[in-house]
C-alpha cells in the first residue's frame, strides 16, 4: 500500500481529485492535501508520501519549484504534475526534475487510475531490487570474514598470484605486493584484531587479519609497489595503537614486502621469526640474518613436552592449545604445503612415541595407527588443523581412564609419605619430589580425590596423632614437637582449630 499528496490551490478541484482516487485506486491507502507549495513542503517531513500529485500554476511558489525543494527532503517521492496548460518547456524541466507523468487538466479518471498504479509498480519494482541489493550485499558481508581467512590461509600456503588474486578481488581491492606482521596477545584476541584492522584501514591501508593458530596475523596489501619504510611506519603506528589500548604486553614481528604470491609466505615465516625475537612492548622488523634453517627439533620437543604435560593432568584445553604451537614449529623453515605436511607427519609419529613411553599401555592404540597417506591427501592448513586436533582428542580419550587410575595410585602414595613423616617438616614439594611430579598437578589431585588440600592432610594427621599421645605422660611440649608442629602456641592453635578445644582441655576431659 502507498500513500499520496495532492498538492493544487484549488478546493473543489483538490476535492475533485481526492474523490477519484479513493474510488479508483484501492493501492493508495492514505492522502494528504496541501493547498500551496510551501504547506506541501511542512507536509512532506513529516508524513514523507510515496507519490506527490502537484498542480504547475500554484501562488507562491509553482508547481516545478515545489518538486525541486520536496526533492531535497524527500528524495524516495515519486512526482506527477497536473497543468492545464501543454507546454513543451513545463514538460522539458519536469523531465529535468525526475517526474514521473505530465498529465493535462481535466484528467480522466481511467487515465489518473492507469499513471498512479503505473508509479506504484515503479516503486515496488526499484523496492524489490534494494531488497534484493541489500540482502547480497548482507550475504557478502557475512561471507567476507571467511573469505579473508580463506586469503590468510592462501598465503601462508603460498597460493599462486592468480589465486589470491581471485580472492582478494572479492574484499573489494587488487594487489601486487605486500607484507606479513604477527602480533602476540595475552587476552580477547577478536577485540585486538578488530582494532588494529580497523585502525589501519581508516589511515587508508588495505588490511587484512585474522586469528591464525596462536598469533594473529596481517597482511598489508597494495596495487602499487610498497617501500621499505612503510614496514617500520606500520610497526610504529600498531605500537601506539596498542599502547593506547593497554596492550604493551604485546609483540609485533613484521616480514620483508614481496610481490604477490608464494613471496607472501616468505613474509609470514619472516614475521613469526621477527616476533620470537622481539622484546616485550616492542616491535621488530625481520632482518636476514642467516639462521633461517637451524634445526626445529628442539622447538618441537617444547611443545611435546607441554602436550604430555597436558594430558597427564587431564587439561583438554591445554592439550589442544598445542595445534597452534605445532603448525608453527613445523610452517617457519617450510617452505611448501607438501613439506609442511610431511614434518607434521613426523611430529605426530615424535609425540605419539613420548606419549606411550609414558603410557605403556597405550602401544596398541587406533589412534597411534597413524598414516602418511591421511596426511598428505588433506587439502588445506585448516584440514591439517582439523586432523591434528582430532588426534589429540583421541589421546585424551584413550589416557582418561589410565590419568584417572594412576592419580588415584599417586594420592594414595602422597597419603603414604604423610602418613611415614608427618614428624618431619615436610612441604608439597619435597612430597612432589618424591613422587615424581609437580606441586602444582599433586595440589591439584589432591583435591579432586580427597577435597582437602596438602596442609590440611598434614595438620589432621598431626592432630590424630597428638590426641593419642594426649591421653599418655609425655607433657604438651614433647607432644608438639613430636608430631612435627615447631611451636607449640601453633599447635594449639591448629588443634583447636579440628577438635573445637586447647590440647590441654582435651587432656582434662578425654585423657587418664
Amino acid at each position: 500500500m502507498s500513500s499520496l499528496m495532492i498538492v493544487e490551490d484549488e478546493p473543489i478541484e483538490r476535492a475533485a481529485l481526492k474523490l477519484m482516487i479513493q474510488a479508483n485506486c484501492p493501492l493508495i491507502s492514505r492522502i494528504e492535501e496541501a493547498e500551496n507549495g510551501l504547506q506541501a513542503l511542512e507536509l512532506c517531513k513529516k508524513l514523507v508520501p510515496d507519490i506527490v500529485m502537484v498542480d504547475i500554476n500554484m501562488p507562491g511558489i509553482n508547481g516545478l519549484e515545489t518538486i525541486r525543494e520536496m526533492k531535497k527532503v524527500c528524495g524516495r517521492s515519486r512526482y506527477i504534475i497536473l497543468s492545464s496548460y501543454n507546454h513543451f518547456e513545463y514538460a522539458q524541466k519536469a523531465l529535468t526534475l525526475g517526474v514521473e507523468q505530465f498529465l493535462l487538466k481535466p484528467a480522466k479518471i481511467s487515465e489518473l487510475k492507469k499513471v498512479i498504479e503505473d508509479v506504484i509498480l515503479k516503486i515496488s519494482a526499484e523496492q524489490e531490487t534494494e531488497q534484493k541489493k541489500s540482502a547480497l550485499l548482507t550475504s557478502v558481508e557475512e561471507i567476507k570474514p571467511i573469505v579473508e581467512l580463506d586469503c590468510i590461509y592462501g598465503m601462508i600456503s603460498g597460493k599462486s598470484r592468480e589465486e589470491l588474486q581471485r580472492l582478494i578481488s572479492f574484499l573489494g581491492f587488487e594487489a601486487d605486493t605486500g607484507f606479513c606482521f604477527v602480533c602476540s596477545y595475552e587476552k580477547n584476541p577478536r577485540y585486538l584484531l578488530r582494532k588494529v584492522k580497523g585502525a589501519l584501514q581508516d589511515v587508508g591501508l588495505n588490511c587484512i587479519g585474522e586469528l591464525f593458530h596462536t598469533e594473529l596475523v596481517f597482511y598489508i596489501l597494495s596495487r602499487n609497489q610498497i617501500e621499505m619504510r612503510k614496514t617500520s611506519e606500520v610497526g610504529h603506528f600498531v605500537r601506539m595503537l596498542l599502547d593506547e589500548l593497554g596492550r604493551s604486553e604485546c609483540r609485533l614481528g613484521i616480514g620483508t614486502i614481496y610481490e604477490l604470491g608464494s613471496g607472501l609466505r616468505e613474509s609470514y615465516r619472516e614475521a613469526l621469526r621477527a616476533v620470537e625475537l622481539c622484546e616485550e612492548s616492542s616491535y621488530l622488523v625481520y632482518k636476514m640474518t642467516g639462521s633461517g634453517d637451524k634445526d626445529n627439533r628442539n622447538s618441537y620437543d617444547e611443545v611435546i613436552a607441554k602436550i604430555l604435560n597436558g594430558i597427564k593432568s587431564g587439561e583438554e584445553e591445554a592439550v589442544l592449545c598445542c595445534t597452534g604451537e605445532i603448525l608453527r614449529a613445523a610452517t617457519i623453515n617450510t617452505y611448501s604445503f607438501k613439506q609442511l605436511k610431511e614434518n607434521i607427519y613426523q611430529f605426530m609419529i615424535l609425540c605419539l612415541k613420548e606419549i606411550q613411553r609414558y603410557y605403556v599401555r597405550l602401544e596398541s592404540a587406533d589412534y597411534s595407527r597413524m598414516s602418511i597417506d591421511e596426511v598428505t591427501a588433506l587439502e588445506d592448513h585448516m584440514a591439517v588443523e582439523t586432523y591434528i586436533r582430532l588426534h589429540l582428542k583421541a589421546v585424551l580419550e584413550e589416557t582418561g581412564d589410565l590419568n584417572k587410575e594412576k592419580s588415584n595410585q599417586i594420592v594414595g602414595r602422597a597419603l603414604n609419605y604423610i602418613e611415614s613423616n608427618y614428624q618431619n617438616n615436610i612441604m608439597l614439594e619435597q612430597v612432589a619430589e618424591a613422587l615424581d611430579i609437580s606441586p602444582y598437578y599433586l595440589s591439584r589431585l589432591l583435591k579432586k580425590y580427597t577435597e582437602k588440600n596438602f596442609t590440611d592432610l598434614l595438620s589432621e594427621k598431626r592432630v590424630e596423632e597428638a590426641k593419642k599421645l594426649l591421653k599418655g605422660p609425655k607433657s604438651i611440649k614433647e607432644i608438639t614437637y613430636e608430631v612435627g608442629f615447631n611451636s607449640q602456641n601453633y599447635f594449639a592453635k591448629i588443634f583447636k582449630k579440628y577438635e573445637n578445644c586447647t590440647p590441654t582441655e582435651y587432656r582434662a576431659n578425654k585423657g587418664e
